[in-house]
């Protein structure tokens, strides 16, 4: 496993640039479907693979987590709740049930990462403030992904044109209710190797305020690096 992730983190490290440039630019955008869903895999699989390592207790949670979350993408594609209306466009593949199957390995990815992420320089914290902190972590991730994702990639599309306001909310009650489910089931432990989360982590939220500011969604890059600043510093102690 630590071996695998390592080959995930160099192949990572190869198509960052890549991905980076062609997503600002639109360079080789013909190529959209595959390269989209390699990086995503990638960057989700290289994730888990340094989350869990040694750790033979994480698979359990991790299969609830990626069951949950497609079951939830499921249900929103079909009926606009809880997110609101939406669609996925067929750059991601491949689908299952209409949800492309990377989707809800990244919304493990990212609770891994925020995981790590919010528990920066403190020793010990108790589940509901871990939830709520993660909460606010992700719903700023998810403001700097949506420009990203629906408008300038366009892996998805909201019916109404504009992301609803339910859709961060949603983000957010998720983000704690997956927490507390962590905290039930895992406690305090860490994922095996959060040094590897932090960067994995720092290189996504870094490619998409990059791509949101070079097509000029300032507001949306301040919003959401405020929020995930808010999240990780949060009444921190030293």
């Amino acid at each position: 496993m630590m071996m695998l992730s390592r080959w995930l983190r160099w192949a990572l490290l190869g198509l960052s640039p890549f991905a980076a440039y062609s997503l600002a630019t639109g360079w080789l955008r013909e190529l959209a479907p595959w390269t989209a869903s390699l990086f995503l895999g990638i960057w989700s699989l290289s994730v888990l693979t340094s989350a869990v390592a040694h750790r033979q207790d994480f698979w359990g949670f991790a299969a609830l987590t990626w069951t949950a979350t497609w079951v939830l993408e499921v249900v929103g594609v079909r009926t606009g709740f809880p997110f609101g209306s939406y669609r996925y466009t067929g750059v991601l593949q491949p689908e299952l049930a209409g949800v492309p199957v990377v989707i809800p390995l990244a919304w493990l990815g990212l609770l891994l990462v925020g995981i790590v992420w919010t528990t920066y320089r403190r020793a010990a914290m108790a589940p509901l403030e871990h939830a709520l902190r993660l909460g606010l972590w992700l719903v700023g991730v998810d403001v700097l992904l949506e420009p990203m994702a629906s408008h300038i990639a366009g892996y998805w599309r909201w019916t109404s044109g504009t992301v609803p306001v339910q859709n961060y909310l949603t983000w957010g009650v998720v983000a704690l209710l997956l927490t507390l489910l962590y905290r039930r089931w895992l406690g305090e432990r860490l994922p095996a190797e959060p040094q590897a989360l932090w960067v994995l982590g720092g290189l996504l939220v870094g490619l998409c305020a990059l791509v949101d500011l070079v097509h000029g969604y300032v507001l949306e890059t301040f919003v959401g690096m405020g929020l995930i600043g808010l999240a990780v510093f949060w009444r921190q102690k030293a």
